[in-house]
């Protein structure tokens, strides 16, 4: 696992190009939804805006990664032996989630070149570290969706988009209606959120354990699902997973 992890990292330095990308086009990115808001309210918005980037390269990533293997011509050697796979898709999961959180503390200091300052930054790197490990468990959902439903990957970004607003990425869910704050607290990126704005550390132990347990859940449903996919694909004797139709 730790040799894909480092081939995973190796491949991605040198395509320096596609790292400044990913840098700088987070940055601008972002940088719409801080400015368009009251100042009182950009560091509330940054943080909202960092969490999600971790789903973001979460469902790129690691929900996107089969279709990678597919076009480079490796994905029947995965589909053929399963432990490999299991410790490919892991190493994955932590190149996605290493990247993210590094990428994030970059935009915390551009963001503070600008002006835009957080106050109590230790404690929000802390709720991003746990961030980036709950939306990896959400983006192995995600996989296995895309792993059964194919055409399901076209509409990466609109789901992510989807969830970013069910979970307050941009403004407290409190100011939605009853019945989408039901569906807010559903996923867990909601939580991480919140914590995220609440800029202290004396918070219910509860308010943390939920996010964990939820994106746990939503891993172990798309790990079963995984498999049952690869064994439904080993079954028919090819590697092209089924039509969402």
């Amino acid at each position: 696992m730790l040799d894909h992890l480092k081939k995973f990292l190796k491949v991605d330095l040198r395509y320096k190009w596609l790292l400044i990308n990913l840098v700088f086009g987070t940055f601008f990115m972002i940088a719409p939804y801080i400015y368009m808001v009251c100042p009182d309210q950009q560091v509330l918005t940054l943080k909202g805006m960092l969490c999600w980037f971790g789903l973001n390269q979460a469902f790129f990533g690691i929900g996107g990664f089969m279709e990678e293997e597919r076009m480079d011509g490796t994905f029947t050697n995965l589909f053929l032996y399963p432990v490999q796979f299991r410790q490919y898709f892991i190493a994955k999961a932590l190149q996605i989630g290493i990247e993210s959180y590094l990428i994030s503390l970059l935009q915390i200091f551009f963001f503070s070149l600008c002006n835009v300052h957080i106050p109590d930054l230790l404690h929000f790197i802390v709720i991003l570290l746990i961030n980036d490990i709950i939306t990896a468990n959400m983006g192995i959902l995600f996989l296995g969706f895309t792993l059964k439903f194919r055409k399901l990957g076209s509409v990466n970004a609109l789901v992510q988009q989807i969830i970013g607003f069910f979970s307050g990425y941009s403004t407290d869910i409190k100011r939605y209606p009853q019945i989408i704050q039901f569906v807010s607290y559903v996923i867990p990126l909601t939580y991480t959120i919140s914590l995220a704005r609440n800029n202290t550390f004396t918070i219910h132990p509860l308010w943390l354990l939920i996010p964990v347990i939820l994106s746990f859940a939503f891993a172990l449903f798309g790990y079963a699902i995984i498999q049952n996919d690869i064994s439904t694909l080993r079954k028919r004797g090819d590697t092209e997973p089924m039509s969402l139709s």
